[in-house]
C-alpha cells in the first residue's frame, strides 16, 4: 500500500484500539524505505529489511562478495525489521546449497552465524517457523494452498539442527534479558576485510565476534576490545581473558556439542540421573515422568541469575495424599535451588538438585 496518509490512519485506528497495551505497527514495504518510518517522519514504527535477507544470503553463500560496508548498514540499521527467510522467498539453508554449494557442517555453521547476526543486530529480529529448526524446504510452486506445509518436528532429532535450534533459543533469551540488545546502540571496534571478521559492542559489556570465513586461525587477535578482564561467551559459557584490550581467539569458533541447552534430553527427550529411581517411562505432554519412593532430577550447565522451570506429574491413582513442601539446599558440593518439591504420605518424594549452579 504505497500511500503514507491510509497508513497514518490504520496506525492511529490500531493504538487507539489498544491504547493500554503495546502496540508496534510495521510495513512489509520492498525494497524498504527509511521515510516510511516514524523516525524520518513516516507513518508506521518500522519497516521489513529485504536488504538484511539479501546481504546475509549472499556473504554466506560467498564470501568472495564480502561488502563491509554493506554488513555494517544491516547490523545497524534501525526501525527495521530483518529476517533470514520469509514467505516471499526460500530458506537460508536452501540458498546456502543452491548458490553457495555449501552443505552439512559447514552450511549449519554459516546458519548460526546468520542467527547471531539476526538476533545481534540493532533491527527487530522476524523468525519465520521453521528457520530454528534448520528447515531447507523449496517454495516449488506459486499455489499458496501448497505452500502451507506443517513442521518439520523429527528435525531435531538431528544434532545439527538441534544445534542451530539451541543457538536461536539461547540468542533469543540474551535478546530477553538485556536492556542494551533493544537500543540502537552499536560501535564497530574491529574489523579486518581480508580476514572477513567483524566485531562491534552492542555495550562496553556485550560484545560480538563474527568471523564470515571458516579457515582455522590459530590465536587470532581482536583488538580494540572495551573492558580487560574476563569475557564469558554467552552461547558456550567458555571463559576468555582480555588484556592489552586484545582477545585471542581459535577461528573458526565451534559451536557443535558445546551450547548449554535449557530443554531436558535422551532418548525419551529426558536426561535423568538420580539415585533408586525405579522408573523414567517418558513424558505426560510436557512434564516428565517418575516413579519410585526416593527420586530426583538435576539440571547442570545452568546460569547464574537465570531463571529455569521443571514440571512434575504426579499420578493420582498411585500418590493418594501429596503435600508441597520447599526444598532445600543440597549436599555434596551440589547448590539447590529454593524449589518446590513433592512429599507424599505413601513414601515417594521428589527434590530438584541443580549441580555447579553459582
Amino acid at each position: 500500500m504505497d500511500n503514507y496518509d491510509i497508513l497514518h490512519e490504520l496506525d492511529s485506528a490500531g493504538r487507539s484500539v489498544r491504547s493500554s497495551q503495546p502496540f508496534y505497527s510495521q510495513a512489509e514495504y520492498v525494497p524498504e524505505t527509511p521515510t516510511i518510518v516514524k523516525a524520518n517522519g513516516g507513518p508506521v514504527d518500522a519497516c521489513w529489511s529485504s536488504s538484511f535477507h539479501g546481504i546475509v544470503a549472499e556473504v554466506l553463500a560467498n564470501p568472495s562478495n564480502f561488502n563491509l560496508d554493506q554488513v555494517k548498514y544491516m547490523i545497524s540499521a534501525s526501525s527495521v525489521i530483518n529476517y533470514l527467510s520469509c514467505h516471499d522467498n526460500e530458506r537460508l539453508l536452501f540458498l546456502l546449497g543452491k548458490n553457495g554449494n555449501i552443505f552439512d557442517d559447514e552450511a549449519f555453521r554459516r546458519m548460526r552465524l546468520a542467527a547471531v547476526l539476526l538476533i545481534t543486530s540493532v533491527g527487530v529480529p522476524l523468525i519465520p517457523q521453521g528457520d530454528e529448526n534448520g528447515e531447507a524446504r523449496e517454495l516449488g510452486t506459486d499455489d499458496p494452498n501448497k505452500k502451507k506445509l506443517p513442521m518439520q518436528w523429527d528435525l531435531l532429532n538431528n544434532q545439527r539442527n538441534r544445534s542451530l535450534f539451541d543457538t536461536f533459543k539461547r540468542l533469543l533469551e540474551l535478546r530477553k534479558c538485556r536492556g542494551d540488545m533493544t537500543d540502537n546502540n552499536v560501535n564497530f571496534f574491529y574489523e579486518h576485510f581480508d580476514n572477513r571478521v567483524l566485531a562491534y559492542a552492542r555495550s562496553q559489556e556485550l560484545v560480538v565476534v563474527t568471523h564470515f570465513i571458516g579457515d582455522e586461525k590459530q590465536g587470532y587477535e581482536v583488538q580494540n576490545f572495551p573492558n580487560n578482564g574476563k569475557w564469558i561467551d554467552w552461547l558456550t559459557n567458555e571463559e576468555y581473558q582480555v588484556d592489552n584490550n586484545t582477545l585471542k581467539v581459535l577461528f573458526p569458533l565451534i559451536f557443535d556439542n558445546k551450547i548449554n541447552p535449557t530443554y531436558d534430553s535422551g532418548s525419551l527427550g529426558l536426561n535423568g540421573t538420580g539415585v533408586n529411581i525405579a522408573v523414567v517411562d517418558g513424558r505426560i505432554n510436557q512434564a516428565m515422568r517418575f516413579s519410585g519412593s526416593s527420586s530426583y532430577f538435576y539440571a547442570y550447565d545452568v546460569y547464574s541469575g537465570k531463571s529455569f522451570s521443571v514440571s512434575l506429574w504426579i499420578n493420582p491413582s498411585s500418590i493418594a495424599t501429596c503435600t508441597v513442601v520447599q526444598t532445600s539446599y543440597g549436599l555434596y558440593n551440589y547448590a539447590c535451588h529454593n524449589l518446590l518439591g513433592f512429599y507424599s504420605t505413601t513414601g515417594s518424594t521428589m527434590q530438584i538438585l541443580v549441580q555447579g549452579y553459582y
